[in-house]
């Protein structure tokens, strides 16, 4: 094709034309470079939980997986009472973002599809809309951080997920895997109550009661058996989730996946489904659990994990210092209970 005969009309010149081309050439570049160009993330891990009245767990929670390299928390509060007693320090940071994420319709749906579900969720069953709740908790939460966030994942506040190394992170693990592993899938440990009665509320605030109290977990889950699963995702490619997986806005099989656990690996996932007997008989009152499954078995106490322990030194110092900025602003501090 000749330039000046067939793209050029008959009242240009041959240098003006050529250079008409190269202007549109460059204009049509800008404008779909302006379209498809992002920044990159400036946030390395966020991880987003549905929770409703953990405020005297949510401290050890968050310092933990803090040490871990996790930068943002997004909490969707489902109907606590008191929901920011221990988070006004943590939101004014910038470790926290509070949404009220209350447990209707309006909030757990998204289609005619998803309505009918909830409307067909037995009354008395609370986990049929609570894991609706959830999955929608963590769409909303992909959307707010698909193209801000490097890597994504959802769990729940009884879950700790963590680097077996204590002079690693989880963040450092995740930050040096290849780029062409798009999601990081855990295999946990569920732990029993160690025999723990009960915890002080005052002691939550201060000590890690959870990581360096239960420290027994099931004797099946050597070999991964007995564990639950969950995941941490290349934000910019999330959609969805169901309970513990992502779904994905392309096809799954077109990414590579790298798999931690059973416990031994360089990621352990502990699930401390049962906080203490007291939570373990409340947790049956509820329906959530049988007691004969979880807390007359000797097997869920069977065998003997430090592993999470043994961040307790940086762990207990870094409540104490968190304490004493509560111990003005929340009761609890004080030992009573909220």
């Amino acid at each position: 094709m000749r330039l000046t005969r067939d793209v050029c009309p008959p009242w240009l010149s041959f240098l003006n034309c050529f250079t008409l081309l190269c202007i549109s050439a460059l204009t049509v570049s800008i404008l779909l470079n302006s379209r498809g160009a992002r920044p990159p993330p400036h946030i390395s891990l966020v991880v987003c939980s549905l929770v409703k009245e953990q405020n005297l767990f949510l401290p050890e929670w968050l310092e933990f997986h803090l040490l871990q390299g996790v930068q943002r928390f997004s909490l969707y509060d489902n109907g606590s009472a008191n929901t920011t007693l221990f988070l006004d320090d943590y939101i004014t940071l910038g470790h926290v973002e509070l949404t009220s994420w209350p447990a209707d319709e309006e909030h757990c749906t998204k289609d005619e599809d998803t309505r009918a579900q909830w409307r067909s969720c037995a009354a008395d069953d609370g986990n049929c809309r609570l894991s609706m709740c959830q999955a929608r908790s963590v769409e909303d939460c992909i959307s707010r951080y698909r193209f801000t966030a490097a890597w994504l994942g959802h769990f729940d506040v009884d879950e700790f997920i963590f680097a077996s190394d204590t002079s690693s992170s989880l963040w450092q693990i995740l930050n040096a895997l290849p780029s062409s592993v798009k999601v990081a899938r855990f295999t946990g440990t569920t732990f029993g109550t160690s025999n723990v009665v009960r915890h002080h509320p005052a002691a939550r605030l201060r000590v890690p009661v959870i990581t360096e109290a239960l420290v027994h977990r099931h004797v099946h889950d050597a070999n991964g058996s007995a564990g639950c699963h969950k995941e941490i995702g290349r934000a910019n490619l999330l959609e969805s989730t169901s309970v513990h997986s992502f779904i994905f806005r392309h096809r799954r099989d077109r990414f590579a996946a790298v798999n931690f656990g059973p416990p031994g690996s360089a990621i352990q996932f502990n699930h401390y489904s049962l906080r203490s007997d007291e939570d373990a008989a409340l947790k049956w009152h509820l329906n959530h659990y049988k007691p004969m499954n979880l807390t007359a078995r000797s097997d869920f106490n069977a065998v003997r994990d430090d592993a999470a322990a043994s961040f307790a030194g940086r762990l207990r110092a870094r409540l104490l210092t968190r304490a004493s900025l509560l111990a003005e602003a929340c009761p609890c501090a004080n030992g009573t209970p909220a």
